[in-house]
């Protein structure tokens, strides 16, 4: 064979085939972990500080109704506040299905079950029941408003475990 014979048998270079991308070095593999440890991390400290806020919001409403009831001094108005309160934060709680049509002794028992005693079906909590509509009530509002911090620290938990999905 001739020098030119042998220059038309040539072929060109054939490169190989990309490696697959799992293949990736060891770096990059540690690289790839971290951003989804990262990713991971600011999503729950996300989620953490959104259930934070409903916390802090629901005690500082509770905190508006205090002042305000202190000004004006209207037990039927503080009734109504702190009812309508309660309902907030239990349909924040609980799904929405279980909490908003419940009304009476209904919404009392639900109560109790949320803060784990009867001090809403026995007690100061008795007027958040049908005694919230009669003329002329008169209860203990510090009671009322101690009764209501107990049971937003009772009910902490689950708004941590739903997720505080609404604002």
């Amino acid at each position: 064979m001739t020098a030119d014979e042998l220059l038309l048998e040539l072929r060109d270079i054939v490169p190989p085939p990309e490696p697959p991308w799992y293949l990736l070095a060891p770096a990059e593999w540690l690289g790839l972990a971290l951003f989804v440890a990262l990713l991971g991390w600011f999503g729950f400290r996300r989620r953490r500080r959104r259930i934070w806020r409903h916390l802090v919001a629901a005690g500082a409403e509770l905190d508006a109704i205090r002042r305000r009831h202190a000004a004006r001094g209207d037990p039927p108005a503080l009734a109504g506040e702190l009812a309508a309160w309660l309902k907030r934060v239990a349909l924040q709680a609980y799904p929405p299905a279980r909490v908003a049509a419940l009304s009476g002794e209904r919404w009392l028992a639900f109560l109790d079950q949320a803060a784990g005693d009867a001090s809403f079906s026995d007690g100061a909590g008795r007027i958040f029941g049908a005694q919230q509509y009669r003329p002329g009530m008169d209860f203990d509002a510090d009671e009322v408003f101690a009764l209501c911090e107990h049971w937003l620290g009772a009910v902490a938990p689950r708004l941590r475990a739903r997720g505080a999905g609404r604002c």
